[in-house]
């Protein structure tokens, strides 16, 4: 998932267009701990929704930023 990139930034495998720069792809919760953008994972899940995984957009929607994704 992960593993694509051009120069600074992750491209995704499935939609090439949809793009976000690396140093943005990973966040830290207050306590230090590592985790994927929440804006990328839903976009993963998004390909076979399951109702938890509506459940988690809908948790985040209104954090995403409209720019985060190029």
């Amino acid at each position: 998932m992960l593993d694509e990139a051009e120069g600074t930034h992750w491209v995704s495998r499935r939609t090439p267009r949809i793009r976000l720069p690396i140093e943005r792809l990973g966040r830290r919760s207050g306590t230090g701990i590592p985790y994927l953008a929440p804006e990328v994972q839903l976009y993963y899940k998004a390909k076979a929704t399951r109702e938890k995984d509506e459940t988690d957009f809908e948790v985040n929607r209104s954090g995403f930023d409209r720019d985060s994704i190029v």
